[in-house]
């Protein structure tokens, strides 16, 4: 088997300021940058869109690189791209004026006529985006996915595209950390993983970055397919596949298309090497790659991963769950890979964290660019986005489980083993509550997915479930044990039940209560004030 080279980072994600400075690689030429736009096939999933005009051709300067994308009159540069909506029309006069005095523009983008012809007017190239794909996009920011794209294939590095269900922001989060020790890593920033968001990433690249490692969202038909063609990963992972934004997606089928579209795109590309980080834990997944091993492997190099040691996996690992110098939980992951074998400690809880290390040593590994030993060490110290399997005491004495950040029945099931886990192996835990909110995007499905997860509980043997939400009395009935459940009409309430039992001495020491839920449920808020008002440190 070859493994690759080796050496001894509209939802969440749409809150990205239009204000913030995009750093543009120096070889990509104004002339290029012109022809991609007019050019590219990033406008709509399944047309192009037209009415694009160039302006002001003739002002262009033909040796000019371009330096920059901005998005506000304030931050333009000499040979910048400044990107301009319609909405800003009533302002362009004045403020062109002043920037037209202070430096030299390269090139403008924009969907206002009333902009393109004063910016014409004062000697700068202008393209002007007619749109017409109806599509609900900003036809800027359709445009701008043919310049990422365009300076993605100016890079010749190692660029890891990540999708799946659940896992993939610790996954990316991990291996950005790891590849940390020895690169300028460019990555995706917390989850912010839509089309848009990935966009911006990419129009930051530089030469001055050794690798690009990005989060793939997938909540509509497509999306993957998008961003894998724009950014031409040379390594892609999958990291599970389940039930997720189905209102959406309309069936489970839709989704395992979209979630394995990355694979197919790097399969498919001219991008060479070609390298598949497989899961074989995730039947699904599992699946895909029995359907496709004989093309994959024909045409690039495939590692596969196991936490459960499936039969035949070239990365393998097993943990235990520990604590550090300062007494917070960490896991321990022992790990067999081609590359040698290796032991290190992540700071989190969950077997499903495990296999999102293995994934992320393996990225790491595959890129060429760290060892085994910088990837053990990066891991200790890895920084996690936020509310994803945090564990930290209150004052009273009672452990959270901080998993509030999103859920669909996947995730939902890891965080309920990890719960099961702390009462069956930490000696200190024998009281587990389950606090939980809605599972969103799930459709007309929705009511069975609560009631099946609700039922999962009891089977981990979790002692009372706490439930707010549209489908409070749905996970109420799943779980079927009347004397153990508590509905709360607001999380404000699901708060007050919280910290009244941090105060009561049974649910307090040997006591855990999880918090989980999607990010629209509200959870996360109940979450951060909690963490506001744990004790000094975490397992303290």
């Amino acid at each position: 088997m070859s493994v690759g080279p080796t050496n001894d980072e509209a939802r969440v994600d749409e809150s990205l300021s239009d204000k913030s400075l995009e750093k543009l690689s120096s070889g990509v030429s104004l002339i290029q940058v012109v022809d991609c736009v007019l050019n590219g096939d990033f406008f709509s999933q399944n047309q192009p869109c037209i009415g694009i005009e160039c302006k002001g051709q003739e002002f262009l300067k033909s040796e000019a690189h371009l330096s920059e994308v901005v998005f506000n009159y304030e931050q333009v540069s000499a040979n910048s791209l400044l990107v301009l909506s319609d909405d800003e029309s009533k302002l362009a006069e004045p403020l062109f004026d002043k920037v037209v005095l202070n430096s030299s523009i390269g090139l403008v983008l924009t969907d206002s006529k009333e902009i393109a012809d004063l910016a014409v007017k004062r000697k700068i190239c202008t393209i002007l985006l007619n749109d017409s794909c109806n599509d609900g996009i900003a036809p800027t920011r359709r445009a701008l996915r043919a310049v990422a794209k365009l300076i993605r294939s100016q890079a010749n590095i190692p660029v890891i595209g990540i999708t799946g269900t659940s896992g993939k922001t610790t996954t990316k989060d991990l291996t950005v950390a790891a590849l940390s020790a020895r690169c300028n890593v460019l990555g995706t920033l917390n989850n912010q993983n839509s089309v848009w968001a990935v966009t911006r990433t990419l129009l930051r690249l530089n030469s001055m970055h050794d690798a690009v490692v990005l989060e793939f969202g997938s909540r509509k038909k497509g999306h993957v397919n998008i961003l894998s063609e724009m950014a031409q990963p040379t390594i892609a992972y999958v990291s599970s596949i389940g039930e997720s934004h189905l209102e959406t997606f309309g069936d489970f089928q839709q989704v395992y298309i979209s979630e394995t579209d990355v694979y197919r795109r790097v399969r498919d590309s001219e991008i060479d090497p070609k390298l598949f980080l497989v899961n074989l834990d995730d039947r699904h997944i599992r699946k895909f790659f029995r359907s496709n091993k004989k093309k994959l492997t024909s045409i690039g190099s495939v590692v596969t991963l196991s936490r459960n040691s499936v039969r035949g996996a070239d990365v393998v690992g097993r943990s235990v769950q520990t604590y550090g110098d300062n007494k917070e939980l960490k896991t321990k992951v022992y790990a067999e890979t081609p590359w040698g074998n290796v032991e290190y400690l992540i700071p989190l809880a969950g077997r499903h964290n495990v296999t999102n290390s293995l994934a992320a040593l393996s990225l790491s590994m595959l890129t060429g660019k760290v060892s085994l030993e910088d990837v053990a060490v990066a891991f200790q110290g890895a920084q996690i986005s936020g509310n994803r399997s945090e564990i930290f005491r209150m004052p009273g004495g009672l452990t959270i489980l901080n998993d509030s950040y999103n859920a669909n029945p996947l995730s939902m099931r890891a965080a309920l083993d990890t719960l099961k886990r702390f009462k069956e192996e930490d000696e200190s835990i024998s009281y587990v509550i389950a606090a939980v909110g809605d599972m969103l995007e799930l459709g007309e499905g929705a009511p069975n997915y609560h009631y099946a997860v609700g039922a999962y509980a009891r089977e981990c043997g979790v002692d009372e479930l706490w439930a707010t939400g549209e489908f409070a009395n749905h996970w109420a009935r799943g779980f079927n044990r009347k004397d153990s459940i508590r509905i709360f009409e607001s999380t404000d309430e699901l708060l007050a039940a919280i910290l009244e039992a941090d105060n009561k001495s049974f649910l307090g020491e040997h006591s855990c209560i999880l918090l989980k839920s999607s990010h629209g449920s509200g959870l996360y808020k109940v979450g951060a004030k909690l963490k506001r008002l744990k004790r000094g440190g975490l397992r303290a």
